[in-house]
């Protein structure tokens, strides 16, 4: 028969603090001499305070190992969490809402804006899409230990799209201020990348409706 651990943890803990009890005991009783055992020798001293600091270990380990205790635990510290959130919030004019949003006192919340409908890749431009473009499916890799080795050409390629990403990124951050939408500067970074003759890749990989996911 095998006992769970915590089954175990609790006999083996009983028994330590039965028998660290029963020393205790004895010594009250006087069948054991307390000063002779702290007195009479450092080894004597030393049991004498082994068999204390047993028996208070023992007392530890069976409150912990309480679900009683453990629940008495869990709560102390949540609203331990919660008197400190909210000295937090005092000290920096917060406030929560009844849905636990945060805001500034006298401000109102920010709110979710509306999507605006999928942006499209015209055909006349002849760009060659990825292969989720049209179904927002990606698909694993076959080789995914395979290491590639860029050629020269390949390496050009990559400078050249490192080249645009640097430029839109410039022009994404430069719009960024306040009154700026993200749908505003999502438009001007697809509009960019498509004079650019590139493809904006977050556009629908895994389904992700917009050209700008930061």
């Amino acid at each position: 028969m095998v006992l769970p651990m915590t089954v175990i943890c609790q006999r083996s803990a009983a028994a330590a603090l039965s028998s660290a009890e029963g020393i205790c005991r004895r010594i009250a009783r006087g069948c054991i001499s307390k000063s002779a055992e702290c007195v009479g020798s450092p080894t004597r001293s030393s049991t004498y305070a082994t068999t204390i600091s047993l028996q208070q270990s023992s007392q530890r380990r069976v409150l912990s190992s309480s679900p009683l205790a453990y629940s008495s635990s869990v709560d102390a510290v949540s609203e331990s969490t919660t008197r400190n959130a909210a000295k937090f919030d005092n000290k920096h004019n917060y406030e929560r809402t009844s849905e636990n949003l945060i805001h500034r006192k006298g401000r109102s919340p920010v709110t979710a804006h509306a999507v605006s409908p999928q942006r499209t890749i015209p055909s006349e431009l002849n760009i060659d899409p990825p292969s989720y473009a049209g179904t927002g499916l990606v698909m694993p890799s076959l080789f995914p230990s395979r290491v590639l080795i860029h050629d020269e050409d390949s390496t050009a390629r990559m400078r050249t799209a490192a080249r645009l990403a640097r430029k839109v990124l410039d022009k994404a951050c430069s719009m960024a201020a306040v009154g700026a939408t993200t749908d505003s500067i999502d438009c001007a970074v697809h509009s960019a990348i498509l004079r650019a003759g590139a493809y904006p890749s977050p556009l629908n990989y895994s389904g992700f409706p917009k050209s700008v996911c930061s």
